[in-house]
């Protein structure tokens, strides 16, 4: 402000004219933002149509225009008193091209009958300019996992031995070896401290079905269930063990 001070000659800024003039000098102001003013064009109804209550419909309006297969053009609600009362328009996204055709989304809010007559018009659309390039999206994939240029000298056969071995011998062998385990495998569970173990309650089974009651070494309770088809199912409750079990978290 103290520059302008010292220069004692009017300054004007007329931003309608988009210029500042300083004495007798004109400077244009340089426009850097794009400022598109959308021209706006009714859509209006096809034909007569009547909408019931309290429904959702799907209609094609016209619009007395013609753009290009990639122009892009956003319809929504006049939202003015010429619309019914419970009529509204929802806002749609689309390409008419040359076809002059529109599609819309009406609901009817209300608990009577509309009919919109032709050529009513009923909602209002614009272009949409499109401003801003998108950069096209680059997929980065660091080197330490690109395996396209990492060099393979193996045959088909080569790299089918090898995926018999990863799947055949996957599992570590009592002596810590690579190879197949069919041996036994040992759980440990963790009790909390001072924890009663459950015991088993003394259930009557028949003779028959004794050698099909799977045994257990924590004297879990074991119970027997009475299908629909009159046969018997058992099964092992672990309830109270679990209760009793220290978390691994």
């Amino acid at each position: 402000m103290d520059f302008l001070a010292t220069l004692r000659i009017p300054i004007r800024m007329e931003l309608d004219r988009k210029r500042n003039k300083i004495g007798q000098t004109v400077v244009l102001i340089t426009q850097t933002i794009a400022n598109f003013e959308n021209e706006i064009y009714a859509v209006k109804v096809l034909e007569d149509i009547t909408t019931p209550p309290r429904s959702d419909n799907y209609v094609i309006a016209q619009i007395n225009a013609t753009f290009s297969d990639n122009d892009e053009l956003v319809a929504e609600d006049i939202g003015s008193d010429a619309m019914p009362d419970g009529l509204f328009v929802g806002k749609t996204l689309s390409c008419p091209g040359a076809t002059h055709k529109f599609p819309l989304r009406i609901l009817n809010t209300s608990n009577s009958s509309i009919k919109l007559y032709c050529d009513q018009r009923i909602a209002k659309t614009e272009r949409i300019h499109k401003s801003r390039t998108r950069k096209e999206q680059i997929d980065y994939i660091p080197p330490e996992v690109e395996t396209d240029s990492f060099p393979i000298t193996y045959q088909d056969s080569n790299i089918a031995s090898l995926n018999k071995i990863c799947w055949n011998n996957s599992q570590l062998t009592s002596d810590g070896k690579i190879g197949r385990y069919n041996g036994p495998i040992k759980h440990r569970i963790d009790l909390i401290n001072n924890a009663n173990i459950p015991k088993q309650k003394p259930y009557r089974v028949p003779l028959e079905q004794r050698t099909e009651i799977a045994r257990t070494r924590t004297g879990t309770s074991r119970s027997t269930i009475k299908e629909k088809d009159a046969t018997w199912r058992f099964a092992v409750d672990y309830r109270k063990l679990n209760s009793i079990t220290k978390t691994e978290t």
